[in-house]
């Protein structure tokens, strides 16, 4: 009885050693303490080989370093799981991080002070390489002022009359016999007894009749003096007024030049360019109705080797840029003057390549044309006498004071125009070659071919010179539009001058770099060999750049050289194009 009242005894709750001893590990791990972390970690891999969670702790660096005692291994410290990091699978304590930042920072201070001492010492090199070129500009603007100045100073000179001697001056003048110190008069006092045409006081003879002249023994008229075995001058009345007598056809003063219209001269002019030499053509009867009503000697105007111009002048504004003002520019000259008491044909011829966008470009190269064409026209009809340096300085300078102009009109405007200019002056058998920028002059004689006889002052010119870019890359490298030279960037410019000996048959091409750059030389070379009129050469030579792509607005003048012995009797200028009345070949 007693046995069956008694309650039965209390079992033990059920365990799982497994789940106990994992949880005490992850318990003990994150606690820090890790020696206890192992051994429970290696109790609850026992009831079950197949759970791996205990296992990939262990494998964790923390526990390796414990060894199988359980007990850190010597030379090193167990660190607990809170106090360090993890990176890039490193296990790194918090105290030695602290020094891998300090290093950091460190190291980044020693790479900026390298990087420091770098470029002080680039710029130090950068100023040493600038040195010179500081010194040139410096050069260069010491020039500027002094050209300025001394064109100044000739254009004043220039413009003050021969007229105007203080009568102070001449009142102050004594009285002597002496032939070595003339008295100074007025132009218009000086006569040619002969003729009675004005006479310069430094003429050795009439440049009218041809009478040799030479000072009186008061030093204040002139007179006649002829060789002893010819016979005495018959004297000439005096000429009609000038205004009395219209000029020649197709012939106007210097000073109107560029106000006249523009005419064409073709080679049929010149009987195909070609006229018999060694003989005097007679006058025609249009001479003879224009000819002085005064009887004058006939002077023979015949020098047995001088050129004639055949002349052709193209432009168009492209293909890319039909809608947008013409940049380009062009003028073209020729005409007669007296030298050495003979006629001598001239001719000036200026292409102009206007940049600044909008209108700037176009107002740009038309200023630098009308600017040089007023510098040197007036001293061409003088007939004065030029040497062949006198005469590459002539055009040179009219370069300069074409430059000065465009950048007076910048710091006018504060504006950034340019041009290019490429000119070339014939005088004779020479011809006088200047050039600022890319825009080109070549000579095309037979049977050597094309030549160009000008250098671009272009980045891709420069790159070919120093061997860096092949000469055919220039076509399609991208800085093959930057110039580094050019008018009105500066107040003064150096400007490349040639001298070229022209032959009978020579032509000479001057162009745009619209043509070249969508023309190769030898399609150019192919057009000037094959077509005989210089008209029809232009029209090839625009077809030929606008079939190239027409990018850019091209211009040229093609001038064909001629012999001739054939005399006018006559002086002027004959402005066959100019800036403001361009002309378009028929397409």
């Amino acid at each position: 009885m007693t046995d069956q009242l008694s309650p039965a005894p209390i079992q033990s709750a059920h365990t799982n050693a497994l789940h106990d001893n994992w949880n005490k590990g992850i318990m003990h791990f994150y606690a820090g303490n890790l020696p206890s972390a192992q051994t429970d970690f290696r109790n609850a891999a026992r009831p079950n080989p197949q759970f791996q969670a205990p296992e990939a702790f262990l494998r964790l660096p923390a526990f390796k370093e414990l060894g199988n005692s359980g007990t850190p291994t010597s030379g090193s410290r167990a660190t607990p799981a809170g106090r360090s990091i993890t990176l890039f699978g490193y296990h790194i304590p918090n105290s030695q991080l602290m020094w891998l930042v300090i290093g950091g920072v460190v190291l980044l201070m020693i790479l900026l002070l390298l990087l420091s001492l770098a470029l002080v010492r680039r710029l130090a090199q950068r100023r040493q390489e600038l040195a010179p070129y500081e010194e040139e500009q410096r050069a260069v603007d010491q020039k500027a002022a002094m050209d300025a100045a001394r064109i100044a100073q000739q254009e004043k000179v220039e413009r003050r009359p021969a007229q105007q001697v203080p009568a102070r001056q001449q009142q102050a003048a004594p009285a002597t016999n002496n032939p070595g110190t003339p008295r100074l008069l007025p132009m218009s006092d000086l006569r040619c007894p002969n003729c009675s045409q004005p006479v310069l006081p430094n003429d050795n003879f009439c440049s009218n009749c041809q009478a040799v002249l030479s000072p009186t023994e008061s030093g204040l008229h002139r007179r006649a003096t002829l060789p002893p075995s010819a016979p005495p001058p018959v004297p000439m009345p005096s000429p009609p007024p000038v205004a009395s007598s219209p000029p020649a056809p197709g012939l106007v003063p210097a000073a109107s030049i560029y106000d006249q219209p523009t005419r064409e001269m073709s080679p049929s002019q010149f009987r195909n360019g070609q006229a018999e030499l060694e003989r005097t053509l007679p006058f025609t009867s249009e001479e003879v109705k224009t000819a002085p009503a005064f009887p004058v000697a006939p002077i023979e105007q015949f020098t047995g080797r001088n050129m004639s111009l055949a002349v052709g002048t193209r432009t168009n504004p492209g293909i890319k840029r039909q809608h947008k003002p013409n940049e380009d520019s062009l003028f073209a000259a020729q005409g007669e003057r007296i030298h050495n008491s003979n006629t001598e044909q001239f001719g000036l011829f200026v292409v102009a390549d206007g940049m600044g966008g909008h209108a700037n470009g176009q107002d740009a190269s038309r200023l630098a044309i009308q600017t040089i064409v007023d510098r040197l026209l007036p001293k061409l009809s003088a007939s004065e006498q030029f040497t062949d340096d006198g005469l590459t300085e002539l055009l040179v300078d009219g370069v300069k004071e074409a430059n000065l102009a465009v950048h007076q009109r910048n710091m006018e405007d504060r504006a950034d125009m340019g041009t290019t200019m490429t000119a070339t002056l014939i005088v004779g058998a020479t011809a006088y070659i200047a050039n600022v920028g890319d825009s080109r002059t070549y000579l095309y004689r037979r049977p050597e071919g094309l030549k160009k006889i000008t250098n671009d002052h272009s980045v891709v010119a420069s790159l070919v010179e120093a061997g860096i870019i092949k000469p055919e890359d220039i076509y399609t490298h991208t800085k093959r539009n930057q110039i580094y030279r050019s008018l009105g960037e500066k107040p003064s410019i150096d400007v490349d001058s040639f001298i070229v000996l022209l032959k009978p048959g020579d032509e000479l091409l001057l162009c745009s770099d619209g043509l070249w750059e969508m023309v190769r030389d030898p399609a150019i070379e192919q057009i000037l060999g094959s077509v005989p009129d210089p008209l029809q050469s232009g029209n090839a030579l625009i077809k030929a750049a606008l079939e190239g792509g027409g990018d850019d607005n091209v211009s040229v003048i093609v001038v064909y050289i001629n012999e001739t012995s054939q005399r006018t009797g006559m002086t002027g200028i004959q402005l066959l194009a100019r800036p403001d009345a361009p002309q378009y070949p028929p397409m």
